[in-house]
């Protein structure tokens, strides 16, 4: 259902895509979304990312599904100095009917591998949004590498209003010989593929949906981490960032040989509250909601 979209982040920058857009090798995904990452330089290789999702402000009546979702490059070892050309993608998407899902994918050089389309055969039905004790107040998500790098496991945990939580089943991509990753990256690294330079971000996360002019959404992310431990709102060496979602440099997200692979499609009315528009909001905290005037490409947004 989803595609690797062309955003990345580290230090966190906002891209646009939209939920069920597929990955093509020469940027061509087709859907708007909006997105962040790290611009940090320093590429961090580690097994595991962890973030927080809330839907409680989405509107409706809505005609089109709403998705978290963050992304990333395999990578081969802790000593890799490119990565492996393979993507994988963690989704928890509103539906219309208001019911959340957990959905992952995971992509090679623009070609779908596992889950391909998303849908009722291979999601994780997570409960219900909306304001009753037992809906879904947010959703604790997370994706690493099982023991013996063998593959990925995706988790996702509903926390409802009521104060409980209950644990979803986790989905398990068991990788084949040809993904030679073991780990993910974090972090940015320029460079020139097929005479072209690009600046690759080896992790994104936003919100995509596939209608960019009707849809009426408001979706918070927070409490981001990587490497079980480190949050993002805690990389001050780094300015985080909204970066423009064209097809080109700002999109991609990793390379292998002389192809890049980008994520998401054109940039739509999407904005965001976010620390450095106002203080309370704090930082590791974006709150991306519908509007007609889209957040500017390179607004730092913490810390």
């Amino acid at each position: 259902m989803k595609k690797l979209k062309t955003a990345s982040l580290l230090t966190i920058f906002a891209v646009i895509l939209s939920a069920g857009a597929a990955h093509n090798a020469a940027f061509a995904a087709t859907q708007p979304y909006v997105a962040g990452y790290a611009t940090t330089s320093t590429v961090t290789i580690h097994t595991q990312y962890t973030m927080d999702v809330n839907f409680t402000n989405v509107s409706g009546p809505r005609n089109v599904n709403l998705s978290h979702v963050f992304s990333t490059a395999g990578f081969a070892s802790t000593s890799s100095t490119d990565p492996t050309g393979w993507e994988y993608q963690h989704i928890v998407d509103v539906h219309t009917d208001d019911h959340i899902y957990g959905e992952q994918q995971v992509w090679q050089l623009g070609t779908c591998i596992f889950n391909c389309p998303v849908s009722s055969s291979n999601w994780t039905q997570l409960g219900h949004m909306g304001t009753a004790s037992a809906d879904i107040k947010f959703v604790y998500s997370t994706f690493y590498w099982n023991t013996g790098k063998t593959g990925v496991n995706f988790y996702y945990e509903p926390h409802f209003n009521n104060g409980s939580s209950s644990s979803a089943p986790i989905t398990t991509y068991t990788k084949g010989m040809s993904d030679t990753s073991n780990y993910f990256a974090t972090g940015t690294k320029s460079k020139t593929v097929s005479g072209t330079t690009y600046l690759f971000k080896f992790f994104q996360f936003g919100i995509e949906s596939s209608d960019p002019l009707t849809v009426t959404w408001n979706a918070w992310q927070y409490s981001m981490t990587y490497a079980g431990t480190s949050q993002y709102s805690a990389l001050t060496t780094a300015s985080t960032t909204v970066l423009p979602s064209d097809h080109t440099n700002t999109s991609a997200i990793t390379y292998s040989g002389t192809t890049p692979v980008g994520v998401g499609g054109s940039q739509y009315s999407a904005n965001a509250d976010y620390h450095h528009l106002h203080s309370s909001v704090p930082s590791g905290t974006v709150k991306w909601y519908y509007s007609a005037t889209a957040i500017t490409p390179g607004t730092q947004l913490w810390p």
